[in-house]
């Protein structure tokens, strides 16, 4: 088994899209390091993550996945190269299946805690919230990325 953990924060708001009959909620996370190279110059770096979330019915979530929001995310980790389309090079990208997520911070727009839902609430008492993916689905991270 191959498992990846993150925590970051949203780069843009949520997207919900339909795919073969099923929803997938589309957002990305960037996680921040800094570090002290060995000449003591200090750097930041940031790394971007495309996930997916696939959703069987309700897809409420997506509205607390706004830009800025703290997140930790758990899933399966795909790494795909890809051309860019503006100049013809090669790149990768590190995109995650989200099996499970836990919403760290309110974020910028989210609701009162009593207007929150339950896996929310759950959340915040240190229980764990989990949306699973249905087995054999694979996301198509180029109609979410727009590459």
């Amino acid at each position: 088994m191959l498992k990846a953990q993150m925590i970051g924060n949203i780069g843009s708001d949520a997207v919900v899209r339909h795919k073969n009959g099923k929803n997938v909620i589309a957002f990305s996370i960037a996680h921040n390091e800094k570090y002290t190279d060995s000449s003591g110059v200090k750097h930041e770096r940031t790394q971007w993550v495309d996930c997916a979330m696939w959703k069987e019915g309700d897809t409420k979530l997506a509205e607390y996945l706004k830009k800025g929001t703290m997140v930790y995310v758990e899933g399966d980790p795909i790494v795909e190269a890809y051309v860019t389309k503006d100049t013809a090079e090669v790149k990768a990208a590190f995109r995650l299946n989200v099996r499970k997520l836990d919403l760290l911070s309110p974020g910028p727009a989210a609701p009162a805690p009593a207007q929150r839902p339950a896996h929310q609430q759950r959340a915040q008492q240190g229980e764990p919230t989990q949306q699973t993916q249905p087995q054999g689905e694979e996301p198509n991270w180029y109609d979410q990325a727009g590459r």
